[in-house]
């Protein structure tokens, strides 16, 4: 995705120590490391996702440089200005704490430091059709719609997807008032 933007993965990860936020099983935790980066700490509230992501890590000759530490990003346990980059892919919509967030990773962030932040936004019919049917499974407990999905055969990929999408919470912003919070918090 980087390099079809025109970034330079390699350029940008090398040599920083990077936070994950929201690291669930380590996917994007292990790319920063693979491409370089000198140290990557995931964070997470999912201990089963921190478990595999461990697992994972041992399989890697790059494992040193990655940290797997159960945590919330409304207050993570790091000193100020410690790290050079947070990456938060598509995790801050879901803590129904956006701002405070945006708070933790400036202050965590060295100055001059970089934040990669991909939210979600308002997606116009897609919106409406996930309404939709996040109402419609309302009264079906979460576990029983998964085990449904397990049963159907969806692989694990559509079924993290889709629990994501009907069961996880979202705090929706418009880009206008994304960009006013980056800018408050620097």
């Amino acid at each position: 995705r980087l390099e079809k933007s025109g970034v330079d993965p390699v350029a940008l990860f090398k040599d920083k120590v990077i936070v994950d936020a929201g690291c669930g099983g380590g996917e994007f935790t292990t790319v920063l490391a693979r491409f370089g980066a000198a140290k990557v700490i995931g964070f997470d509230i999912g201990e089963k996702g921190l478990d595999f992501a461990r697992k994972q890590a041992e399989k890697v000759s790059y494992k040193d440089r990655l940290d797997y530490r159960y945590g919330s990003l409304l207050n993570i346990p790091l000193g100020d200005n410690s790290v050079d980059l947070v990456w938060s892919n598509g995790v801050i919509h879901h803590t129904l704490g956006y701002e405070k967030c945006l708070a933790e990773f400036s202050r965590i962030l060295k100055v001059g430091g970089e934040l990669f932040l991909y939210v979600n936004g308002r997606f116009g019919l897609w919106e409406l059709l996930l309404d939709t049917l996040r109402l419609s499974v309302e009264s079906v407990p979460r576990d029983l719609f998964q085990h449904f999905l397990v049963s159907l055969g969806f692989n694990t990929g559509r079924i993290y997807w889709m629990m994501d999408c009907l069961y996880a919470s979202y705090e929706w912003k418009p880009r206008t008032e994304v960009e006013s919070l980056l800018r408050r918090h620097g």
